[in-house]
């Protein structure tokens, strides 16, 4: 099982999902969409019913 990645910058948690082949899918929360400025930072991850994990970007 894949640890928790809430809170981890995107970039750095694309390279550990890349390194176990892990397809991903990115969601952005609504707020983002208007602020696009900073950090991008994981704040939620579940997977789908084909067990692909979607994970929710904000921007800090």
């Amino acid at each position: 099982m894949l640890q928790d990645l809430t809170g981890f910058h995107l970039d750095y948690a694309i390279s550990i999902l890349d390194t176990f082949g892990i397809e991903v899918i990115l969601k952005e929360t609504n707020f983002s969409k208007f602020s696009r400025n900073g950090l991008k930072r994981i704040v939620r991850q579940r997977y789908t019913a084909n067990n692909v994990l979607e994970l929710t970007v904000a921007y800090f």
